[in-house]
């Protein structure tokens, strides 16, 4: 079998889109993941999409200037892609710091290995349940179907950073902070009353230390928020997974 310039070009395009929409998967593209074997995967599943990538790309072989904006414009896009996948993370990710802040897990900080980045136990604990149920429904699955299908609706080199993309990403945005912002509330808002309780009973009887009454009490009660919280969280969980393929494609899509 005799490979093209241009066919090996069209295939350098193709993998730097999908290893560049891989780097926002939590379990591909998390730091805990050997760089070969991100790779590897990343490169074996370009294979199976190029002979689905329409052939117009696929012509004469294109000079190295015209072709270095290329492959920055298919980076581009696949960094736009693989931002939608994390911003469902990094929703958990919010909700789970305000609950481990108010609740005083916070005072033990941990590099997550799934982000690369420093976070309280409790981040770790929400971030590894929602990957495992992200494996669970198969969301690497429909991810690698809407890969497939970017490139049919955003054939290579066609991407343009219109408006349209610009105000996606400011609805993502601030979809990923209302997101957490509402997962986190029934735990804040009880731990928060918990305060109020706290401050009240300092007032009316000082002799009492608050501060080390308080402190094991708001663990206890984040503890068991946390624990009638996951069971709820598996259907939004679903519909946030089942709803990032979408997102994903109107994103890019919206020039």
């Amino acid at each position: 079998m005799i490979i093209s310039v241009a066919q090996f070009q069209l295939f350098v395009l193709s993998a730097t889109r999908t290893l560049a929409i891989l780097s926002g998967v939590p379990v591909l593209g998390s730091a805990a993941v050997p760089v070969r074997v991100r790779l590897a995967a990343g490169l074996l599943i370009t294979l199976v999409i190029v002979p689905l990538v329409p052939r117009a790309a696929a012509g004469e072989p294109m000079l190295l200037g015209g072709y270095l904006v290329l492959v920055a414009m298919e980076l581009l896009t696949g960094l736009l892609a693989g931002f939608v996948v994390r911003t469902t993370f990094a929703a958990l990710s919010i909700g789970a710091n305000l609950i481990g802040t108010l609740a005083g897990f916070s005072a033990a900080q941990f590099v997550n290995p799934l982000t690369n980045m420093q976070g309280s136990p409790l981040d770790q604990l929400i971030l590894l349940f929602s990957t495992t149920v992200f494996l669970i429904v198969n969301g690497h699955h429909q991810l690698i179907v809407a890969i497939a299908r970017l490139f049919e609706l955003v054939p290579l080199g066609t991407f343009i950073m219109g408006a349209g993309v610009k105000e996606g990403l400011v609805r993502l945005t601030l979809g990923m902070w209302l997101s957490g912002v509402q997962i986190a509330l029934p735990i804040v808002a009880t731990i928060l009353a918990v305060d109020v309780a706290m401050g009240l009973l300092a007032k009316t009887a000082p002799q009492i230390q608050v501060f080390f009454l308080s402190l094991p009490l708001k663990i206890a009660i984040g503890l068991l928020g946390v624990t009638a919280l996951l069971p709820l969280l598996l259907p939004v969980l679903h519909n946030m997974f089942n709803d990032t393929a979408r997102h994903m494609l109107e994103l890019v899509q919206a020039q």
